[in-house]
């Protein structure tokens, strides 16, 4: 596996006297790769809008077209991390260009939970 670009040392210590050393990326790093994904949800974003208007316009009623949006935009705002971090071993697409991954607090790879978690702090955070 190829290293990620490095930017500083962290080392953690166990409670058994093992440490780990893990390379934590910059700042620079992760707000590219966090451009690269916010890309990556706009394009999702217009193609729920593209469908949302598809659907309005082939029922006639933009009460489908806007709930359609609203439905998509949510799946895809709160889903494409969540579910990207999950099965991907914390990396999403923006992250993985960039050789970096979210860990849980010992390095393990990120659990379904940790993921949510981490996903709905980051929009609290905001």
């Amino acid at each position: 596996m190829e290293q990620p670009l490095p930017d500083t040392d962290l080392v953690v210590s166990t409670p058994e006297r093992v440490s780990f050393d893990y390379q934590v990326a910059g700042l620079g790093t992760r707000g590219v790769a966090q451009i690269l994904d916010l890309l990556i949800v706009a394009a999702l974003l217009a193609a729920v809008a593209f469908v949302a208007v598809g659907g309005a316009t082939y029922t006639q009623s933009g009460t489908v077209g806007t709930l359609v949006f609203a439905f998509g935009a949510f799946v895809v705002v709160f889903g494409y991390f969540w579910i990207s971090e999950a099965l991907f071993s914390g990396q999403t697409l923006g992250k993985r260009a960039f050789r970096l991954r979210a860990v849980g607090d010992r390095g393990e790879p990120l659990t379904w939970m940790q993921a949510g978690i981490r996903n709905v702090v980051r929009i609290v955070d905001f």
